[in-house]
């Protein structure tokens, strides 16, 4: 009996240990982690009726908020509405400053890898137009879709690390 007793104690002892390890090898382990801010956001935007409309470049600038982590790639779309009877520039903007700007037609989509820093940011796109069609010289109102996701730091790949999985984008540049 006293054998059996001590032999339940022991195997107490040892269940109890390796909780204890499993608890404390979990904690370390969410502890050191990177941060898993993967970005994947699609939003429509628009500006239905510029004020004033006295010009080709539209004062209004819609935004989207993301949260990226420390040193992240994320590859930003903007597609034009399909509706629109002009071409128009799209001048991507993060955070207030200027990061590309390319022309793009109705259904049209441009897009860019971009390296943003860890945190909240703001991405604006401004509406220019480009005379023709419908546009005489105004651009009156515009809308598009803006997509934004998270792409593998290249830092990652280099240490075989891989946070996260982009979903699939079509035609992503290289």
């Amino acid at each position: 009996m006293i054998r059996a007793a001590g032999a339940a104690a022991d195997r107490h002892r040892v269940v109890g240990w390796a909780a204890t390890v499993a608890a404390i090898t979990g904690v370390a382990a969410v502890a050191l982690a990177r941060p898993a801010f993967a970005v994947n956001i699609e939003q429509y935007i628009e500006v239905p009726q510029c004020q004033p409309a006295t010009s080709q470049v539209c004062p209004q600038i819609p935004e989207v908020n993301f949260t990226s982590s420390s040193g992240e790639f994320v590859l930003v779309q903007f597609t034009a509405n399909q509706n629109h009877c002009a071409d128009m520039i799209a001048h991507i903007l993060i955070d207030g400053y200027p990061q590309f700007s390319a022309p793009v037609g109705p259904g049209e989509t441009v897009e860019r890898k971009l390296g943003v820093g860890g945190g909240d940011h703001v991405l604006g796109v401004r509406a220019e137009g480009i005379h023709g069609g419908c546009n005489t010289g105004v651009v009156h109102a515009w809308g598009g879709t803006v997509r934004i996701a998270s792409l593998i730091d290249p830092d990652d790949l280099r240490q075989g690390r891989f946070p996260f999985a982009p979903p699939p984008l079509e035609d992503a540049e290289p």
